[in-house]
């Protein structure tokens, strides 16, 4: 997260340090964290074409160009926009092209970011999601957020993330 911070200025810019700018940043990289480990996983190919020629050149442009980290980020949010590519290889490309800048997403098992007792109750929710008990769902989604963890239901299952520090 502090390497992101330090990637939105320009090395030859000042950068002020202010608690608000880290956030922004600590919120901005878990944004882009979370896009690439939830759908790189899904692809196992190497992604070609010219839309992703074209992203590429559009970010080592901006390297180039006297090390526009700034620059660099910005292509890497438009990259995450662009709905016309599948969003697998949006995270495949992402995770490529911020590894240039030192920004790396490790793959981690839900066990290391969640407790036990959070993913049973993410667990008992997904079974009354599926007995269509949607009332005890919402209950059960509303405690896991109480304890500041927040449930997206995904293709494989839910996927359970902390929305504060514990």
């Amino acid at each position: 997260m502090f390497r992101y911070y330090l990637l939105t200025a320009h090395y030859r810019s000042p950068l002020d340090l202010n608690l608000e700018a880290l956030r922004a940043a600590d919120t901005a990289f878990s944004r882009l964290s979370e896009f690439v480990e939830r759908h790189r996983r899904a692809c196992s190919n190497v992604a070609q074409g010219n839309e992703i020629a074209h992203w590429k050149s559009q970010f080592y442009a901006a390297l180039y160009d006297d090390l526009d980290a700034p620059r660099a980020l910005a292509v890497l949010w438009c990259i995450f926009a662009d709905a016309s590519l599948p969003p697998e290889t949006r995270a495949q490309i992402i995770a490529e092209l911020a590894a240039v800048l030192g920004l790396s997403w490790k793959a981690r098992s839900r066990a290391e970011l969640v407790p036990p007792e959070i993913m049973a109750l993410a667990e008992e929710r997904e079974r009354a999601r599926r007995a269509r008990e949607f009332a005890r769902a919402d209950a059960l989604r509303s405690a896991l957020n109480a304890r500041g963890f927040r449930v997206v239901d995904g293709i494989a299952g839910p996927i359970v993330t902390r929305t504060r520090a514990p």
